[in-house]
C-alpha cells in the first residue's frame, strides 16, 4: 500500500472513531417506538382521528329561523310588528343514526392510524436491519482486506527474492483491489441508508445503530391476517357505510317544526262584545307546531339504494383484501421457511467447513503443499460462504419483517 493510501485509510478510521464517539446510539426498539409517534404520516393520521373524535359530539340541528314582520299586516296602522322564531329538527331517531355513523368513522380513523403506523414501522425495521447487515458486511470486508493485504506483502517479498513469478503477485493484488472497491461501495450504501433512516425518524445529528446483526426471532409458528390494519380499515368501512345507509333510510321520516311568535295588533279589537283599543305596548304571542313530509319519495329511495350498493361494494372490497393478504401471507410464510432452512444449512454445514478449509489451506500453503492459485481459490470459497451466510440472515430478516407487516404483529 502506498503512503498516500495509508494516510487516507488512517484518516477515514480516525473520522469513523470520532463520529462514533459523538453519535447517539439508537436501538432497534427505540427506532420503532420513535417512528410510531414522530413520523409525519402518523401525526397527520392522529390529527384526523382527533377530528372524528370531535365529530362524535356533533348533533346536526338546522339553523334557527328568526323573522321580523313590520308594517300594515293587521290594519291601516303602519307600525305593527311581528317577531317569529321557528326551528326545524329531523326526526329524533335520525340523531341516533348520525351518532352511530360518527362513532363508526372514529373507529375507522383509529384503524387507519394503526395502518399508517404499521407501514412506517415496517420501513423503519427494514432500514435499521439493512444498516446492521451493511455494517456486518463491512466487518467481513475489513477481515478480507487484512487477509489479502498480508498475502500481497508476502507475494511481493517472494517476488523480490525470486521465489515466485509476477503472476502470483498480480492475482493476489487483483483480489485485494476488488475488496477495496467493495468496501468503498458498501460504505457509500451504508451512509445512504443511514441518511434515509435518519430522515424517516426525523432525527438531527448522527447516530449509531445498536446491537449486532443476527437473525430476528420468529414471531409465530402460524399466521393469520385478521389483525392486519389495512384489512381492519376495510372491515370498518363496511360499518361506516352501513351507518350511512341507516341515515339515508331515516330520510323517509318527517321533520318536525316548532315555532313561537310575538306581535302587536295596534287598533280597536272587539273582545267579548266590547271594543277595546290596544296600543304598541300590548303584545300577543303564541306557538306553532308542524311536520315536513316527504311527498316525493323517488330521490330518497334512490339515495337509500345507492347507500346499500356502497355497503355491498365495501363488503366485496374487504373480502378481496382478505384473499389478497392471505395469499401474500402464505407466500411470505413459505419464503421465511425456505430462508430458515438455508440458515440452518450455513450454521450446521457451510460455516464449519469454511473454518476448516481456511485453516487447512493456510497450513498447506505455508508448508508448500499447495500453490498460491489453489490457496487463493480456497480463500475465495471461504469468503463466498461467509458472504452467503450474511446474505442468508438478511433474506431471512426481510421475510420476518414482511411477515410481521402483513399479519399486523409488529403493532
Amino acid at each position: 500500500m502506498s503512503p498516500e493510501a495509508r494516510i487516507v485509510g488512517l484518516s477515514l478510521v480516525f473520522s469513523s472513531v470520532i463520529l462514533s464517539l459523538n453519535a447517539q446510539e439508537l436501538t432497534y426498539e427505540s427506532a420503532i417506538a420513535r417512528v410510531r409517534d414522530v413520523h409525519p404520516s402518523v401525526r397527520a393520521s392522529k390529527e384526523e382521528q382527533n377530528e372524528y373524535q370531535q365529530m362524535v359530539r356533533v348533533i346536526d340541528i338546522p339553523k334557527t329561523d328568526v323573522m321580523l314582520m313590520y308594517g300594515q299586516y293587521n290594519s291601516y296602522v303602519d307600525n305593527d310588528n311581528n317577531l317569529t322564531i321557528s326551528q326545524s329538527i329531523p326526526f329524533p331517531t335520525t340523531w341516533a343514526a348520525q351518532r352511530r355513523a360518527h362513532k363508526a368513522r372514529l373507529a375507522q380513523s383509529r384503524m387507519r392510524t394503526l395502518q399508517v403506523q404499521n407501514e412506517v414501522i415496517y420501513r423503519a425495521k427494514y432500514l435499521y436491519q439493512h444498516l446492521l447487515y451493511l455494517r456486518a458486511k463491512n466487518e467481513l470486508l475489513v477481515r478480507q482486506d487484512s487477509l489479502f493485504e498480508a498475502l500481497l506483502r508476502a507475494a511481493t517479498l517472494r517476488l523480490q527474492a525470486g521465489e515466485t513469478n509476477l503472476l502470483e503477485k498480480t492475482a493476489i493484488e487483483t483480489r485485494y483491489r476488488e475488496v477495496q472497491q467493495l468496501k468503498r461501495q458498501n460504505m457509500l450504501q451504508y451512509e445512504n441508508t443511514s441518511e434515509q433512516l435518519k430522515r424517516y425518524l426525523v432525527m438531527e445529528g448522527t447516530f449509531s445503530p445498536g446491537g449486532s446483526f443476527g437473525e430476528l426471532p420468529l414471531v409465530a409458528d402460524s399466521f393469520s391476517v385478521a389483525e392486519n390494519p389495512t384489512l381492519r380499515v376495510l372491515d370498518q368501512e363496511v360499518a361506516v357505510l352501513d351507518a350511512e345507509r341507516k341515515i339515508s333510510n331515516r330520510q323517509f321520516l318527517p321533520d318536525l317544526t316548532f315555532g313561537y311568535f310575538n306581535q302587536t295588533l295596534i287598533g280597536t279589537q272587539n273582545v267579548n262584545g266590547t271594543d277595546r283599543y290596544f296600543g304598541s305596548s300590548k303584545r300577543f304571542q303564541g306557538f306553532s307546531v308542524g311536520v315536513s313530509l316527504p311527498l316525493f319519495f323517488q330521490p330518497y329511495s334512490s339515495r337509500a339504494r345507492a347507500s346499500a350498493s356502497r355497503k355491498e361494494s365495501a363488503l366485496l372490497r374487504a373480502e378481496a383484501g382478505r384473499l389478497n393478504l392471505t395469499n401474500e401471507a402464505t407466500q411470505v410464510w413459505q419464503e421465511m421457511q425456505r430462508h430458515r432452512d438455508n440458515l440452518s444449512y450455513y450454521k450446521t454445514a457451510a460455516l464449519p467447513n469454511a473454518v476448516l478449509l481456511r485453516q487447512q489451506s493456510v497450513v498447506a500453503f505455508q508448508h508448500g503443499e499447495i500453490d498460491y492459485s489453489t490457496h487463493l481459490n480456497n480463500l475465495r470459497q471461504v469468503v463466498s460462504i461467509e458472504e452467503g451466510y450474511l446474505d442468508a440472515i438478511w433474506q431471512f430478516n426481510q421475510s420476518v419483517i414482511s411477515f410481521e407487516f402483513i399479519t399486523g404483529t409488529s403493532l
